[in-house]
Formats: C-alpha cells, sequence, structure tokens
C-alpha cells in the first residue's frame, strides 16, 4: 500500500510538471512573434544616412523625445545637411545647449501628419516658430519653408519627411 502512495505522488508530480512544461513551451514568444518597435528614433539611428542629425540629436538629448507618439519629424539627411553648407555635426554640436535643442525641435511637429490628409498652412513646430507646409507640384512635393520633402516613412509613433535641406526661417 504505502508502494502504491508513492508510485500515484510520483506520478501526480510528473503529470503535473508535463502540463506546467506545456502551457510554458505553448505560450512563448518566438522572435516572429514579438513584434518590434519600429519608432522614428529607431529608423534614424538604423540609417547611416542620417548620422549628422543622430549625432546632433544625441547632442541635444532628445533621442527619448522621439520615441513619443504621434509626432512629424522633417529630417534632414547626410546631403540634405551638406546641401546647408553643414559638413558636420559640430558646427550645431558647438553652439549652446538651448539652441541645439531648437534646432532639432523646429524640425518636429507635436502632431502626426500625413500629407495626403492635411490643409496646407501654418504649423508650430516645437520649438514654438511657425512652419509654412504647402505642396507642390501635381506630385504633391510637400514643402516646408525652404525644405522639400522627397520621401515619407511612416513608423509606429509618427512620420517621417527626408528633406533636402536643412528648416530654416523662411
Amino acid at each position: 500500500m504505502k508502494k502504491i502512495g508513492i508510485t500515484l505522488r510520483k506520478l501526480s508530480l510528473f503529470f503535473c510538471l508535463s502540463i506546467l512544461t506545456w502551457i510554458n513551451l505553448s505560450c512563448s514568444d518566438t522572435d516572429k512573434d514579438v513584434i518590434k518597435p519600429n519608432t522614428i528614433a529607431d529608423v534614424l539611428h538604423n540609417n547611416a544616412d542620417f548620422s549628422i542629425f543622430n549625432e546632433i540629436i544625441h547632442a541635444a538629448g532628445l533621442k527619448d523625445a522621439l520615441r513619443t507618439e504621434n509626432i512629424t519629424l522633417f529630417a534632414p539627411n547626410d546631403a540634405a545637411f551638406r546641401s546647408s553648407n553643414i559638413l558636420n555635426a559640430s558646427v550645431i554640436t558647438s553652439l549652446p545647449q538651448e539652441s541645439i535643442v531648437s534646432f532639432v525641435n523646429y524640425h518636429i511637429l507635436g502632431e502626426k501628419l500625413d500629407k495626403d490628409q492635411f490643409t496646407p498652412g501654418i504649423f508650430k513646430a516645437l520649438n514654438h516658430q511657425n512652419l509654412d507646409l504647402s505642396l507642390h507640384g501635381t506630385e504633391k512635393v510637400l514643402a516646408i519653408n525652404r525644405a522639400y520633402a522627397s520621401k515619407m516613412i511612416k513608423t509606429d509613433n509618427g512620420i517621417i519627411y527626408i528633406v533636402d535641406r536643412t528648416v530654416t526661417v523662411k
């Protein structure tokens, strides 16, 4: 009788452990199941064409700000900086911290703005300066003050417009 009780306990324990193992394995996520974030910060960080802007964003301490919801970024790539006669990030990062932050924030709207769903007009950048947004030509190219957006990238937390030069006061 004692032997049967020990055997039943062992079988019960084995059965419980088997069920727990099966539940654990069936509920675990694989790389295919996990949704990977695709924020504006991630897109910029993973693209070497934005090395100058990334360095400026880092110096401004605003990388986390590009992970917030519902923003639009007018992102100059390295060629756009060169078109604006800014050959490296130190031209901007050598400025006072407040100026660096203002420079980056002048490229950001605090709302998600899809060019196919907006009315042209004056919008406030995060640095509280006006941005004049309009559409040009039959292809509806987005113009931001004196810069033109060549490409739009939708991310999990907003939209990036790649611009041909840095955004400056009109």
